[in-house]
């Protein structure tokens, strides 16, 4: 069981790896409710890449990105959805609302009577649920976790902090819970189960820096789920700040441009809406136009950054047979 929102403390740049302590807040249109969870998270390096890592001979790359076309895919039939159909309820909209965060795609965060993980039950939030209002100040449990009186479909009660975070923008549970399941398979690496919410069609395109480009290398369902055994190196796009060629292994590009952090808890989600660009360019409505997209997205780490050193992950769906469906990952960070 979990409970929401997120206060993030983070140690950076220290000897050993960098700590969180964080308290985040969410909320879904379904009728769903909170749990509660550990403070303190592990912070993944945010390491883009080794700058002494020798480029890839022409030898070893590939000529032609493999492009998933229908010709390609005849066989691909989409499995079962990997998310259970939620029935939306009417929850009005709030002024500042929260959406529910770091809770399992099987799971659900516990609204509690008071401020402690051992007072009872009140009801429960599904994963992803929208528009959680906090009704009050954060309060300190005796435990050392951060709680927040909330309000949700009339009802009201206390969650963790950590699994809440700052909602911006509203989006279809349908879509928010199949971006919730890719991004699952994603921080468990399970390519398997992730080529599960690809699009049979267009296959799946990874962008390093927001802005989409035809050269991004894209893969169809059926290569997808044996990406981390492949030793191909591939060209993934240039690089923002350089323009140097960004030439690796998708294990490589995993660490670098798709979990570098665990965007499971962010401190904001955008539903259809860009949290933050920096300076780079968002072209994912002129080259998908049919989509819907849901931006995990980190403020900073280091205080004194000033927020430039913020991280976002976005996946961008398009409905296939009514299904929605990930035809792209794209990474963003700020670049000079």
């Amino acid at each position: 069981m979990k409970n929401l929102l997120l206060l993030t403390l983070f140690l950076l740049f220290g000897c050993g790896a960098p700590t969180e302590l964080r308290v985040t807040l969410t909320v879904d249109l379904e009728n769903n409710i909170v749990a509660e969870k550990a403070t303190n998270t592990p912070v993944p390096t945010t390491t883009l890449r080794p700058t002494n890592t020798p480029l890839p001979t022409a030898t070893t790359l590939p000529t032609a990105t493999p492009q998933p076309t229908a010709t390609l895919l005849p066989t691909f039939t989409p499995t079962t959805e990997p998310t259970p159909a939620v029935t939306p309820t009417d929850v009005p909209d709030v002024a500042e609302p929260f959406t529910v965060v770091g809770v399992e795609a099987d799971d659900v965060l516990n609204v509690r009577e008071s401020a402690d993980a051992t007072s009872e039950i009140i009801f429960t939030l599904q994963p992803m649920a929208m528009n959680v209002a906090v009704s009050g100040e954060a309060r300190e449990s005796a435990d050392g976790g951060s709680w927040l009186p909330v309000t949700y479909a009339g009802e009201s009660g206390w969650v963790n902090a950590s699994y809440l975070a700052i909602q911006e923008g509203t989006l279809p549970a349908p879509f928010r819970n199949q971006a919730l399941g890719a991004l699952i398979a994603l921080r468990d690496a399970d390519m398997d189960e992730f080529a599960q919410y690809v699009h049979p069609e267009k296959g799946v395109r990874f962008v390093p820096f927001t802005y989409i480009d035809t050269e991004n290398a894209t893969f169809a369902p059926n290569i997808v789920d044996n990406l981390f055994d492949d030793q191909n190196v591939y060209f993934w796009g240039t690089s923002a700040g350089s323009g140097e060629p960004i030439n690796l292994t998708f294990a490589d590009y995993y660490e670098a441009f798709i979990y570098d952090v665990d965007y499971l808890y962010p401190d904001r989600v955008g539903y259809d809406r860009n949290v933050l660009l920096g300076n780079n360019i968002d072209n994912s409505k002129e080259v998908y136009p049919d989509s819907h997209i849901v931006e995990f997205h980190f403020d900073g780490f280091d205080p004194d950054f000033g927020g430039m050193d913020f991280r976002t992950l976005r996946l961008v769906l398009e409905e296939y047979n009514g299904t929605p469906l990930i035809v792209a990952v794209v990474h963003n960070v700020w670049t000079p």
